[in-house]
């Protein structure tokens, strides 16, 4: 096991790293907080965290931000992270059905993350009186088309679920960690 921190006046004046920790076998910084945080990071113009590699939350993440009403500096609205069964990438957009059809075109920079080797998912949601469904999903973008072989002008929301490029994550995996609560030895 292999622990390095790399706190330095060199590494904080420059706007560097603040605390680097490198494991081979385990943790590479560990912090525990009963009442408040385990690890704390704060970024004016970077990232508060940054982890080269996977990362292993056994709990909720939380995700807070400004809000309309009731935040200050040191209190937040807190929203959930949404949690799948194997690894996605979602885009979400809106187009509009034109003769009852519509081409909806993969973004270059969604498809340059997802792999287009495989098959994505479309959900469509009608945003006026047509009934429509999804059609000739390709590498490039997919169809949707109104049902019935009808003609109508009518908008509508999509999301597209896909797999992202090189993630070789296995369905639901269980994972090993160490327990951290055992007595030193």
């Amino acid at each position: 096991m292999s622990h390095k921190a790399c706190l330095t006046e060199e590494n904080l004046n420059s706007g560097g790293i603040g605390i680097e920790g490198i494991s081979l076998a385990d943790s590479g910084v560990y912090g525990q907080g009963d009442y408040g945080y385990g690890v704390s990071g704060s970024a004016t113009n970077g990232y508060a965290l940054y982890g080269d590699g996977n990362v292993l939350v056994n709990g909720q993440i939380y995700t807070a931000g400004s809000c309309k009403n009731g935040c200050s500096r040191t209190r937040r609205q807190a929203s959930f992270v949404a949690r799948t069964s194997e690894p996605t990438i979602d885009e979400v957009g809106e187009a509009m059905l034109r003769g009852g059809v519509a081409h909806v075109a993969l973004a270059p920079d969604f498809a340059n993350v997802i792999d287009t080797g495989k098959s994505y998912v479309v959900l469509v949601t009608p945003e006026g009186d047509a009934s429509m469904y999804v059609t000739n999903r390709t590498p490039a973008g997919f169809d949707v088309r109104q049902t019935g072989g009808g003609h109508s002008n009518a908008s509508f929301a999509y999301r597209i679920v896909a797999k992202p490029y090189a993630a070789t994550a296995e369905r639901l995996p269980f994972k090993t960690v160490t327990d951290y609560s055992a007595p030193a030895r």
